[in-house]
């Protein structure tokens, strides 16, 4: 039986909490849990039914539709995929009550749609591939879905979370489109309409589920321009904007306001602007330093290599990292 059936068993439900737990939630009043509630993302909600029963029959009523939504995005997950299944997954997202569940449900179905493989689809609808383009009525649906979930959202965006909205949608349109433009905005026009405070956050959804590759202008936007609170940032993060700050052409580097930094010039800043301070940091952001100047400089014997090697740090472990250690991103 389903999650969001009327009548869960005990066998569909596993519980999660110890009895004190349980005991402990029960003297909370309704109204506070699921007020509580009511601003997670829908996937945080059902996780929270999957906790106990109690919840369970205290969320389902509510979010039944955010439930139903999820299971069939699931479904593209885990089963055998028709048109049908793709159609009755936009279908129920669309009938999801809290408007606000809907950006991070796009970006959910578009992920668990891009993950499909060949032996997962009903060999009569091989035609839904991710990789083809032979249903474009299917494409063209999502496409308003995103669309019509942009015209919900204020820009500039008036909190994190309707930055967040936006860069799902964005990150949904990648995924499934190929294309992070959402109503002719890509990152970088978002992240510039955006309080800087938005910012890390934005820069780590986004790198969620997009190469970094492909936010290349974007990381370098928030490298140069982030001047906001000082914030703590992942290591993955770090090390990007790490090598946005390093790496610069000596074409641009003769332009004004361009600096050419050295590497530990970019440790000092990146202590400065977002308290990178721990080892695990520091190792990250040299290892991905390692990585940029082996795919720049494929030769490790040329004289450019070492140069910037050395740019980066005089030290022979560094140089063997970057040699021996570097890996494609």
């Amino acid at each position: 039986m389903s999650i969001s059936g009327d009548a869960a068993s005990s066998e569909t439900l596993p519980v999660c909490m110890m009895n004190d737990d349980q005991n402990a939630l029960r003297k909370l009043p309704d109204e506070l849990i699921l007020a509580a509630a009511n601003v997670l993302p829908a996937r945080a909600i059902f996780n929270l039914g999957l906790t106990n029963k109690y919840l369970h029959a205290l969320l389902l009523p509510v979010f039944h539709t955010s439930f139903q939504a999820i299971e069939n995005i699931d479904k593209i997950r885990t089963d055998i995929v028709s048109l049908n299944t793709w159609r009755q997954a936009m279908s129920s997202l669309d009938a999801v009550s809290i408007e606000a569940q809907k950006p991070a449900l796009l970006r959910d179905v578009a992920l668990a749609y891009s993950n499909l493989t060949v032996d997962r689809v009903d060999p009569v609808n091989r035609g839904i591939s991710p990789n083809s383009d032979s249903d474009e009525s299917d494409t063209l649906i999502f496409e308003r879905a995103l669309e019509a979930q942009k015209e919900q959202i204020p820009l500039p965006p008036k909190s994190v979370s309707d930055a967040l909205a936006l860069v799902d949608l964005q990150v949904a349109g990648y995924v499934m489109l190929k294309s992070l433009q959402v109503s002719k905005t890509g990152p970088v026009e978002l992240l510039l309409l955006s309080n800087k405070a938005f910012w890390p956050a934005m820069l780590e959804s986004w790198l969620d589920d997009v190469p970094a590759h492909a936010l290349k202008n974007v990381i370098a936007c928030f490298a140069e321009g982030y001047d906001g609170p000082v914030v703590e940032i992942s290591s993955r993060l770090a090390g990007e904007v790490a090598v946005a700050q390093f790496f610069v052409s000596d074409a641009l580097a003769t332009q004004p306001f361009i600096v050419k930094r050295t590497g530990p010039e970019v440790l000092a800043l990146m202590h400065k602007r977002f308290n990178v301070s721990t080892e695990a940091q520091w190792d990250a952001i040299d290892e991905r330093i390692a990585t940029e100047l082996r795919n720049r400089y494929p030769l490790t014997e040329s004289a450019a290599f070492q140069e910037e090697c050395r740019r980066w740090r005089e030290d022979v472990g560094f140089l063997t990292l970057a040699k021996n250690g570097a890996t494609s991103v």
